[in-house]
This record gives C-alpha cells, structure tokens and sequence, in this order.
C-alpha cells in the first residue's frame, strides 16, 4: 500500500507550516493596511463556471470530478457514448461531470461578486488565501496543489488601482527581504502588435509564442512566427519591438491600440514609486489567461535557482460579462505562497523566530505526576501573560528525555520543577542556546520571557 501523497501534494510538517503562516501574516497584515475585505469561495465550482476562461490550455488542466453514483444511472449506453466523447475529443459532458475543483481564485471571485452584488459596496476590495489545483506536471517549484493569496479590487475602472497593488507588492516584498523583479506590460500593447501585423484572428497564438520567448531566442522562434502570416518586414519590426527597454522609446511602427496601451502603462509606471522592488517593462510579458484586458504584471526573484513566478496579474474588464454582468470591470494580483516560501526557505530569509518547530518560548519539565500537576497551573499563568508554552506531557520520565525534546523543537528555555522548586517558589530555568541555568521568581521568569 502507497503511503504517500499523489504526485504535485504535499504534506505539511509543523516546521514548513510554521514558515507558511509567517508569510500568510504578513500578506493578512499588508492587505488589512490596504483596506482589503476576506471572503472564501468553495473548492468545488460547476465545470461551466470554470471552462472556458482560461484559455485552452487552462481548459486542459481542469480537475474534473466524476459525479457520483454513475454506477446506479439507468442510462448506461448514453453515459458510454458520452465517456468516448470525452476520451477523444474531450468534449465535456454534464453526464459525466458537472463540478470541477477551482483552478484559479479569480474566476471564482467574479462568480461571487455577481452571486452577491446586492450586498456588495462597490468598489469592492477582497482578498483571499485559499488552495487551488492544476492537472499539471509536477516539477521544481510547480505543484498540483498549491495556495494563492488574491487581492482584487471589483467595479473601478482608475489606473490608481493598478498603481496601488503594485505598492502593496512592493510593501510585501521588502518585509520579506525578497530581492524582486517585477515586470509590466499591457494586453494592449499585444493585441496592437497582432492588429498590426494583421493576425488579429490568431492574437493568442501570437501571445503564446510569445511567452516562449522567455526560455527561446526569437530566431529559434522567427519560422513560428512567420507561420502565422507575419511578413518579413514585420518579423523585423516585431524583433525591433522586443529589444526596447523602455515604453517611452520610439516604436518601429504606429497602431493606435499599441498606443493607447502604452499611454496606460507609462502612466502606472511613473507614479508606482517603488521602494523596494525593480519595476522593468516587458514587451515579452503576456500571461497566458486570456480573460486580461489590461496592464498585467508578473513578479521574479533575482537570486537563487528558482527563477519562477511568484506573483502574477492584471486588470480584467470583461470576466464580469462571462455572468451576465458587464459592470464588473477588475484589477488584482496573486501571491504564489508556495514559491515564495520556497524562495525564502533557499535564501535563508526566515526570520529565526519562524525557524523552530515549536510556538513555545518555554517547556516546564518534572520529576514526578505531583510536580507536572503544579507546573500546569505555571504554564497556565504564562498563557494568561500571552506567553506560548507546554507542560512535558508525560509524568516519570528521565529528565534528560524531556530536556531533549524541548532541543527538537527549538524551544529556547526549559524550566525544570522538583520538590525545592516547589517549596522554595524558586525557579530552575535554563537556556537551551547556552546552557546558562539560574534561579528566579515567577515573576521574573515572565520578565525574561517578555524581552
């Protein structure tokens, strides 16, 4: 019998968690600062809430959920007919599955947003920290199963918006000594290169390959390209395009859409301000999801072997429209946790008081059941004074034992309780850094705990 997880999940010790709920705090307290609101939406949405947003590729990396109790249908032959359908062709069918586990956060949020309109404040600014999961193949830094860390802000169209996530990434980042890139472009910019170069039907083809230019030369590329009706003279115009390092240098070519794009993106990108981070633009920069209408940006370590994304978004205008709702224009950005805790974990960048295993600054440890007995009315005391700490929760061990679990668990004191403790009110307290040992009161046990 396996006795491990499926391939892409993990499981989470209570030292990696530890790290993960530092970083979450961190976020909570960023997006609390911004004004943003929590909700949560269900891990399972109906297969027709999810399909079709994300592209075709996203399509593919759907997890479906076969609805249950096929077995008992009395339509078997149409069930058959339905799973060859989807075996070969893919083809969805509600006979088969009508849910679907949630791919992304933002989808979702604007199910929610037209779900409960009427008891919204407009613009309505959320977060969210939730798991997602993708059908996709698992390597270094890319799971299955991962969480996101969505802020969004819903029904404002101002390019302020945009500015000011891009702060609040900024704000994040230097509170995790993250060293960070992160680049901008604008979908405008994309669909006035494909309106230019009259591809406009095979815009996210273009799109696509030009993502692939992030780990391909454009001459590896340049037949790809020209296969989707570029012309010589546009190939060089397009190669001209992506060598220019800032949207205020002239462009090899005039197209109005292209324009207009940039106009927004210099406008963000003057008045961001970043204190921390490097803001870069990149001509190159597409995002696969094909529900972004606007500026959208991405977010890179600089150091360290994993150069994935760790943040990734942009303005959406029409996903409100997927529901009925052409009023739900958009703008947010996502938080990969699991790879910035992986980027942190790699450069060494958890604080010390995250690196234990434990939540406890101090162990109280016995001889015997009397003296574990008393020092559970300590360790109540400290609790009440906002001190983390256990009682050794078995009676008549070895006290050696128990001075060994507080050093598995990085619990930086122990105190030790027998009959001249009790009887003196004299406590023995020892460092496990440096294996100092003194007497005190209780009251100057919480004083040096305090500090």
């Amino acid at each position: 019998m396996k006795i491990q997880p499926p391939r892409g999940m993990r499981d989470f010790t209570p030292e990696v968690l530890k790290k993960r709920y530092y970083v979450m705090d961190v976020l909570k307290r960023h997006f609390n600062g911004y004004g943003f609101l929590p909700i949560e939406t269900p891990a399972i949405e109906l297969l027709s809430t999810l399909t079709g947003k994300y592209g075709d590729e996203g399509d593919q990396l759907i997890y479906k959920i076969l609805n249950s109790r096929l077995n008992e249908q009395t339509n078997k032959p149409e069930i058959n007919t339905s799973f060859q359908n989807h075996l070969n062709a893919g083809l969805n069918s509600t006979l088969l599955t009508e849910k679907a586990l949630r791919y992304d956060l933002t989808v979702p949020l604007a199910r929610f947003v037209a779900t409960h309109r009427h008891a919204l404040a407009f613009p309505f600014r959320r977060y969210q920290i939730q798991p997602v999961w993708r059908a996709d193949r698992p390597q270094k830094g890319r799971y299955r199963e991962f969480w996101q860390c969505d802020v969004d802000v819903i029904g404002a169209r101002s390019l302020m918006n945009e500015t000011e996530l891009i702060q609040l990434a900024d704000a994040v980042f230097e509170t995790l000594q993250l060293p960070v890139t992160l680049f901008i472009n604008h979908r405008s910019i994309l669909n006035g290169m494909a309106d230019a170069f009259k591809i406009s039907d095979q815009a996210e083809k273009f799109m696509g390959l030009l993502d692939k230019l992030d780990k391909q030369s454009f001459q590896d590329l340049r037949n790809d390209f020209a296969a989707l009706g570029l012309s010589a003279e546009a190939l060089e115009q397009l190669e001209q395009l992506l060598l220019l390092k800032s949207p205020k240098e002239k462009l090899p070519f005039q197209n109005p859409l292209l324009e207009q794009g940039l106009q927004e993106l210099i406008t963000v990108m003057d008045r961001v301000s970043p204190r921390w981070i490097t803001l870069q633009w990149s001509p190159l920069l597409a995002r696969g999801l094909s529900y972004y209408t606007g500026c959208i940006v991405e977010a890179k370590v600089r150091s360290g072997s994993l150069q994935s994304s760790i943040l990734g978004g942009g303005r959406y205008d029409q996903l409100g429209s997927l529901f009925g709702y052409t009023d739900l224009s958009g703008v947010g950005i996502s938080f990969g946790i699991d790879r910035i805790c992986d980027v942190l974990e790699e450069l060494n960048l958890f604080p010390a008081s995250v690196q234990s295993a434990s939540f406890s600054k101090i162990l109280f440890t016995h001889f015997s059941a009397e003296h574990q007995w008393y020092t559970l009315n300590l360790a109540r005391q400290c609790r009440g004074a906002g001190i983390a700490c256990e009682v050794y929760a078995e009676s008549g061990k070895k006290i050696g034992k128990q001075f060994d679990y507080a050093q598995s668990l990085g619990i930086p004191w122990v105190c030790t309780v027998g009959d001249n403790e009790v009887s003196s009110g004299l406590l023995s307290v020892k460092s496990m850094q440096s294996g100092h040992q003194e007497k005190m009161t209780f009251e100057q046990l919480i004083d040096k705990l305090n500090l």
